[in-house]
C-alpha cells in the first residue's frame, strides 16, 4: 500500500469500531439546550453565585443529631448551623430564601437514630432524599 500511494485506510480503533448508542445525545440536540438554559444550578456551577447553605436538624432532636449537624456544618463550606426550636419548615423556608440561602439541608431521625438527609435548593427545587444507615461520629471512629 505504501508503494502504489493508495491513502490508508481508517484505523481499526475502540472509537471506530464502536456501534452508535441512541441514547447519547448530540450537543446541539434541541431539548438538551431547552434543558441547559432552564437549569437551576447553572449559575452555582459558573460560579455566578457562591452556594449558601442553610442546615437544621428535626424537632426535639437527640445531642447525637445535633453533633453530626454541627459536624457537617464544619466538613460542608459556607454551611450556617441553624437549630430548628419548633419552627416548622413552612416558616423556616421563606427566612432562609429572604437571606438568600440557595440550599437547604434537614437532618431527620426517628427513635433517636439519624436515618434521612434531606437536601433542597432554594428557592424552587429540585429536592433530594438521602437515607442514612450506620452514621458514626468522627470521635468514635479509631483508626484515621
Amino acid at each position: 500500500r505504501k508503494k502504489s500511494g493508495k491513502p490508508a485506510g481508517i484505523p481499526h480503533t475502540l472509537e471506530t469500531l464502536r456501534t452508535p448508542d441512541e441514547t447519547i445525545l448530540p450537543k446541539d440536540d434541541a431539548d438538551l439546550l431547552q434543558e441547559a438554559e432552564n437549569d437551576e444550578l447553572a449559575r452555582i456551577y459558573s460560579n455566578e453565585v457562591e452556594p449558601k447553605i442553610l442546615l437544621t436538624h428535626s424537632d426535639r432532636s437527640s445531642p447525637r443529631a445535633i453533633g453530626f449537624c454541627k459536624e457537617l456544618s464544619r466538613v460542608i463550606p459556607n454551611t450556617t448551623l441553624a437549630p430548628r426550636w419548633h419552627c416548622p419548615l413552612k416558616k423556616l423556608i421563606p427566612k432562609a430564601i429572604e437571606h438568600d440561602f440557595t440550599a437547604l439541608l434537614v437532618m431527620n431521625e426517628d427513635a433517636k437514630k439519624i436515618n434521612t438527609l434531606v437536601v433542597c435548593h432554594l428557592p424552587n427545587g429540585p429536592t433530594a432524599s438521602f437515607r442514612l444507615s450506620s452514621v458514626t461520629p468522627r470521635r468514635k471512629i479509631k483508626e484515621i
